[in-house]
């Protein structure tokens, strides 16, 4: 089992500031690669969409109808792009 203790860090310069410490040394090496891991899962849809913009009425064939729809903003094209369940597109780990 991993036990994590909170810790309260004050600096004289700022606020406090609250840490987590993993208590086990073999879980410490993890750790920046397990946060890592789910910052970038949540960030990777994100990342299908500004790459599908910048395609979107680039000049390139792909980048216009019927290939590609015209989008208003960012936001249009990731409401289309998870309508179609392809917002994770090529993010799979195991499925590639």
């Amino acid at each position: 089992m991993c036990h994590v203790i909170c810790m309260n860090f004050k600096h004289e310069s700022g606020p406090a500031r609250l840490r987590y410490v993993f208590t086990e040394p073999e879980h410490r090496a993890f750790a920046s690669h397990i946060g890592g891991f789910v910052a970038s899962s949540f960030v990777y849809p994100l990342q299908v969409v500004s790459k599908t913009m910048i395609v979107s009425s680039s000049g390139l064939a792909a980048g216009y109808p019927p290939h590609m729809p015209f989008y208003r903003s960012w936001y249009d094209c990731y409401s289309h792009l998870k309508s179609l369940n392809q917002h994770k597109r090529g993010g799979s780990l195991i499925f590639r």
